[in-house]
């Protein structure tokens, strides 16, 4: 099975597909500017071939030969996080029109995008309009300790989880001892707990509680707000950061996997950027049956089906 990798982060999307299809998967090329994101993603999948920036790619060489496109492309301009969001007009989340040439170009049989459920309407009813497909919305909690929806434009059989498997905040967490050196300094607590919108920042911002799922992990490891957690386990509670464990967890990734590969400011960008790899592996899971069925169908001519 032949894909494309664009917008391609730390391999969110390659940890489903390999550990569906195994050795059967090839990735012909992947798209990836971030120094940092390359980094890690070469340290697990350094056969894989790099093409550079997404708007340089000649995507008339793949046309034929590419079973599969998948790709996570910016999502900064829709999200409902930033205040000041341009939608599909703004610099970053404009590059969405780069898949949909790609998939117009290549013609692969499936593709799969993701992308923020945050965006407003009319923006999710452009990018269906450009795919001619509806999003399936899929939230991470159903596979692991943190609440995180994003839609997912496909073209293969893709059902909503129903099941959740119950693993709450507290599961993930480091031994006590070893994150007690991540307290927020008096400084930035005081910043929290100052009032705000009715309440507190900590109240808005903070992870209150540890026996629930998490709040939405973002691309922020130092700043506050986003990295606070409100350690239920301390009396007083502790107001402390994640360890890059705890978020590497949260996202899906088998913890080390962008530990000690580059800075914890980095390592927090990328995974707060990168598809859930849970949710990854729920999908391709899916799709890995569906492929099967539909290669015994064609006589395994996948590549030139279009």
């Amino acid at each position: 099975m032949k894909y494309l990798s664009l917008f391609t982060g730390i391999g969110g999307f390659e940890i489903g597909i390999h550990q569906a299809f195994k050795s059967s998967a090839e990735c012909i090329g992947f798209s990836e500017v971030d120094k940092n994101a390359m980094k890690v993603y070469q340290s697990h999948f350094p056969s894989h071939p790099p093409l550079g920036d997404v708007r340089q790619i000649d995507f008339h060489q793949f046309t034929g030969k590419v079973d599969l496109i998948v790709g996570g492309s910016p999502c900064q301009d829709l999200s409902q996080m930033n205040l000041k969001r341009q939608g599909l007009s703004g610099n970053k989340s404009k590059l969405i029109e780069v898949m949909f040439d790609a998939i117009r170009i290549v013609k692969p049989k499936y593709f799969l995008l993701e992308n923020v459920n945050s965006m407003t309407q009319a923006n999710k009813d452009i990018i269906s309009a450009a795919l001619g497909v509806q999003p399936v919305m899929i939230n991470a909690c159903f596979f692991g300790a943190q609440n995180r929806k994003r839609l997912f434009w496909c073209n293969f059989p893709l059902p909503t989880p129903t099941v959740d498997n119950r693993t709450a905040l507290v599961d993930i967490l480091d031994p006590k001892e070893d994150v007690v050196e991540l307290e927020h300094s008096e400084k930035a607590i005081a910043w929290i707990k100052k009032p705000y919108n009715g309440s507190t920042r900590l109240h808005h911002y903070g992870q209150l509680s540890t026996r629930h799922k998490s709040k939405t992990i973002l691309a922020s490891y130092q700043g506050v707000p986003n990295n606070v957690l409100h350690d239920l386990r301390f009396c007083p509670p502790l107001i402390r950061r994640f360890s890059m464990g705890e978020l590497e967890e949260l996202q899906g990734f088998p913890r080390g996997w962008v530990q000690g590969r580059v800075g914890k400011c980095a390592s927090a960008k990328c995974l707060g950027n990168a598809v859930n790899a849970q949710v990854s592996t729920y999908i391709f899971a899916n799709f890995y049956n569906h492929y099967l069925h539909a290669n015994v169908m064609t006589g395994g001519q996948l590549c030139s089906s279009r």
